[in-house]
């Protein structure tokens, strides 16, 4: 029989079977991926810049880091991992710094004349 506990990281009320010392699984993986996860976040945040700007950009070291993350998921709670996987690269994604959209300036036809003929 489980009991409810609240976790000491995030404060979430978790069962008994699906914690670890107090600490919900979550909290377990995200401790054992916050490097990877904070380098996910910020090649993400490239990305976007990039895209935004219409430049390239190789996507092999993002899939690198997410299997990377995975890796260590599995590594610490196994099968089931991959809900909470799934939650934290979800998180990583919605945090990520949004590149700001291009600014579109707006000329005047005159101004463009004037400018032609100055």
């Amino acid at each position: 029989m489980s009991i409810l506990i609240g976790c000491r990281e995030c404060g979430t009320t978790t069962t008994s079977a699906e914690s670890r010392d107090q600490v919900c699984l979550t909290c377990v993986v995200r401790k054992a991926t916050r490097s990877d996860l904070e380098r996910l976040a910020a090649l993400l945040a490239k990305r976007r810049r990039y895209l935004n700007r219409n430049a390239g950009f190789n996507e092999q070291p993002v899939q690198d880091v997410v299997n990377r993350i995975c890796r260590k998921g599995y590594a610490v709670l196994g099968a089931p991992a991959e809900p909470i996987l799934k939650k934290l690269l979800d998180e990583v994604d919605a945090a990520a710094p949004k590149a700001p959209e291009p600014k579109i300036l707006k000329v005047r036809t005159k101004d463009l004349l004037v400018t032609a003929r100055g």
